[in-house]
């Protein structure tokens, strides 16, 4: 038993340890907070969550085995016939039509962030970094796109979130793996209408 009284001092290693807890811990549960709110923002936007597959094409118009049209027809949603395209039984789950076109009616699947890689705060607004994942893909984007998305791979996000009501929301968006080949696709349909 100890008689002076005194507590046993803590060596300077402990010490040291509480003070960069006492320091860091602040910071760490920001960061936890601030990595869950910018999470939660980008899983809530539909558009990224639940992306839009909007896709029309003509049903009158020049058949070209390479392009959608022939994409359409390989993967069976479609077939040409002398007046025009049809929809076909496959495709009927995935496209309505009218006599003038065929429309997609799913989206193109859905996505889920994986990993937060930066954050920076400026000017009220939040830039974030994120890579994300496909979870599914409908089939007309994975027939359709040129460049389908693969679900085992991870794809580059970039969003700007700004605070509305107290929560971050997503003002601007790019997702280039699956946005440049979508506006491209949306472009040749175009292009077919023409």
């Amino acid at each position: 038993m100890h008689s002076s009284g005194r507590g046993f001092p803590l060596p300077i290693p402990v010490l040291l340890g509480i003070a960069v807890l006492l320091v860091f811990l602040p910071w760490m549960l920001l960061t936890v907070t601030a990595e869950h709110d910018v999470r939660q923002a980008i899983k809530s936007y539909d558009p990224f969550a639940l992306p839009e597959f909007r896709i029309r094409v003509s049903r009158t118009m020049k058949y070209d085995p390479l392009g959608v049209l022939g994409r359409g027809a390989q993967a069976g949603f479609w077939q040409w016939t002398p007046a025009g395209m049809v929809l076909a039984a496959a495709g009927r789950p995935y496209f309505s039509e009218t006599p003038e076109a065929i429309a997609c009616i799913v989206g193109a699947g859905r996505r889920a962030v994986t990993k937060i890689e930066r954050y920076q705060d400026r000017e009220g607004k939040r830039e974030v970094r994120f890579l994300y994942r496909w979870v599914e893909i409908t089939p007309p984007a994975r027939a359709l796109l040129s460049s389908a998305p693969d679900p085992d791979r991870e794809y580059e996000g970039r969003a700007l979130l700004v605070k509305q009501n107290g929560q971050w929301r997503v003002q601007w968006m790019d997702t280039p793996h699956f946005d440049k080949p979508m506006a491209l696709l949306q472009d040749e349909a175009a292009e077919i209408q023409r």
